[in-house]
């Protein structure tokens, strides 16, 4: 036989499942609308918040129940929090209206804005901001970050939505608000493939062009964010959004080092085509070729090579280029146990660079001979119009 429950007990009980006339019978008993002092349970607000339970919340309230009272296991939430999490308009302005603080979070510090942001609910977002404004801005933080240094924006370009991403920031949310790991919404948003978030961020040329130089703590940029997530649209976004290939990290790696460490070829096109520098050598003096070389990355380091003999003086070739300890790209594939088809290529490469530069030569002439002919085919066409 269980003990019988105490009248705390019982009111937590009566308020999680909505029953209004036990909550008052037990309110008008004597149990106190806080609960059990030093108890490790639910408040009865808390619990009431929780389910959604309006009524049986409103009742708490005109009782003498704490609105700002945290409840004591777990999450360590206040009411209003819970009930943003219920998603319960009516109960989110009767919690505020009876001086329910935005500003109080969980355990994490996660506010409940950022609850209503994560689930997507446009209209507590709303709310939450217009009580914010209503008095005198003494209400949901915009830019209220969490022990993760997570902010509403943040989490609102995990979710993709673009609507609540606006909302925020015409209310001063700031998109250049770091986490504790130095990432901002976009880096962020490019982390969780949030593509129409990212594209929504790089809208405005200005914003975009600020962002996109903003660096983690590492020194890592949105661009090789999206190379290290293997997302090729995503790499495509950020360079026509103007991204800079040449940004260095901590260990002076550029975007393209990154596609060689990770073996992306169809990356390191791209980057190519964004003009990358093939030469650029990192802290220890490696190019991007070194890395392809030391993975033996065959596909790779014959994409590298065409681009090397397509744009580079043959002097100037990341081939001949060593690294601190003396040793070419060749040399890394060398060091590769299983680099044997490597070596070969760039031995076979060695042996055919002269004629395959030339006909890159003659490739770029006639190229540049087509666009002058074009451009005079237009000019004779514009002399001979018809006159006005």
């Amino acid at each position: 036989m269980q003990p019988a429950k105490t009248p705390a007990e019982a009111l937590i009980e009566a308020a999680k499942k909505g029953d209004v006339e036990k909550t008052r019978k037990l309110l008008d008993g004597g149990a106190n609308p806080d609960g059990e002092p030093g108890s490790k349970d639910w408040t009865p607000l808390c619990a009431a918040s929780y389910r959604g339970h309006s009524k049986t919340a409103a009742l708490l309230l005109a009782y003498g129940a704490d609105p700002n009272l945290r409840d004591r296991k777990g999450n360590r939430a206040t009411p209003l929090w819970w009930a943003v999490s219920s998603g319960n308009d009516s109960l989110i302005r009767t919690l505020l209206k009876e001086g329910a603080d935005p500003e109080k979070g969980n355990m994490n510090d996660m506010l409940p804005l950022s609850v209503a942001v994560a689930a997507g609910r446009l209209n507590i977002v709303q709310a939450l901001i217009e009580h914010s404004a209503a008095t005198g801005g003494q209400g949901a933080n915009i830019n209220a970050a969490d022990k993760a240094g997570m902010t509403a924006l943040m989490r609102a370009a995990i979710k993709n939505d673009t609507c609540i991403m606006q909302l925020l920031i015409d209310n001063g949310a700031d998109v250049f608000q770091k986490n504790i790991h130095g990432l901002t919404a976009l880096d962020i948003a490019v982390e969780r493939n949030s593509e129409k978030a990212v594209g929504f961020l790089l809208s405005d040329k200005k914003r975009a062009a600020d962002l996109l130089k903003e660096t983690d703590k590492h020194g890592d940029t949105a661009l090789v964010r999206a190379i290290l997530k293997r997302n090729l649209n995503m790499v495509s976004l950020l360079l026509g959004a103007g991204a800079d290939t040449e940004i260095t990290n901590s260990n002076g790696r550029t975007a393209l080092h990154w596609a060689a460490v990770t073996g992306q070829t169809d990356i390191a096109e791209i980057l190519l085509d964004y003009n990358a520098s093939l030469t650029h050598q990192e802290n220890d003096g490696n190019t991007p070729l070194h890395f392809a070389g030391r993975s033996a990355n065959e596909k790779m380091i014959e994409t590298l090579l065409c681009w090397d003999a397509a744009t580079l003086a043959k002097e100037n070739s990341s081939l001949r280029l060593t690294n601190n300890e003396g040793l070419t790209a060749k040399d890394m594939a060398r060091r590769n146990g299983n680099g044997h088809k490597a070596v070969k290529l760039f031995t076979e490469w060695e042996a055919g660079e002269n004629s395959l530069r030339r006909e890159f030569a003659v490739a770029r002439l006639q190229q540049k001979q087509s666009q002058q002919e074009q451009q005079r085919q237009k000019m004779r066409q514009f002399l001979r119009r018809p006159s006005p």
